[in-house]
């Protein structure tokens, strides 16, 4: 198997946590993501990278069908409160969150970054951080506001590893959230517990074997072959 560097997934996939679903800004960011969707139901799970990866939030919370992007080697989607995803018509009350989920064929042996691996890499303070030997999560204090207008600049960053693929989380929320907060943490874990439970293994759902991107394609190439549906 080609082995892309950790470092270089590692960020290319923290820069996926940037990219919001079509309901994003023209900037980048997610201003005006919960305006709602008109006409597409929110799912409340998404088969990514052939069943390897089944994205899937928290009770009351919904992926956005606009937001998928897949193939054989990257995923892509947003997860946020179905009631607002659906403009009320299904689901109930919960904080407004949007969780961001990027995925990539993992490189073998290779152990997690560390939360501080992860505030080094976005420049950002690192405010606290959770998990474990099989999940990191970085507590962030900057960049949330850049992502989700009017969101909390303290958010969270996660990555793990499953069935062969490296999965990076973004959570952002609005200021003054407790999501924003040390509640984040066990709300991103349980959207860590809930991937994994329902990303069981597959035959067919195998990491991809990409070819090693070439020096002069730089990041971009990469990035393409993560994003592109």
């Amino acid at each position: 198997m080609a082995r892309l560097t950790w470092f270089l997934a590692l960020a290319l996939l923290l820069a996926g946590c940037e990219t919001p679903g079509p309901g994003g800004g023209a900037d980048g960011s997610a201003r005006g993501f919960f305006a709602g969707i008109a006409g597409n139901p929110p799912l409340p799970r998404a088969s990514l990278v052939g069943g390897a990866i089944v994205a899937s939030g928290p009770p009351g919370y919904c992926v956005d069908p606009l937001s998928i992007k897949t193939g054989p080697g990257h995923g892509f989607a947003v997860i946020a409160s179905c009631q607002i995803l659906s403009r009320g018509q299904s689901g109930f009350t919960v904080d407004p969150a949007m969780i961001t989920l990027s995925v990539a064929a993992a490189s073998d042996g290779q152990s997690l970054p560390s939360a501080q691996a992860l505030a080094q890499l976005l420049n950002a303070p690192l405010l606290g951080q959770k998990g474990d030997a099989t999940v990191t999560l970085a507590h962030l204090g900057s960049g949330g506001d850049v992502t989700l207008d009017h969101g909390d600049p303290r958010h969270w960053r996660g990555a793990f590893v499953h069935n062969g693929f490296l999965v990076g989380l973004g959570l952002y929320a609005p200021d003054g959230s407790p999501l924003a907060g040390p509640a984040g943490a066990d709300f991103l874990n349980e959207t860590v517990r809930r991937i994994r439970a329902g990303s069981v293994p597959q035959p067919q759902a195998t990491a991809a074997q990409p070819a090693a991107p070439r020096a002069q394609s730089g990041l971009g190439g990469f990035w393409s072959r993560l994003t592109a549906p």
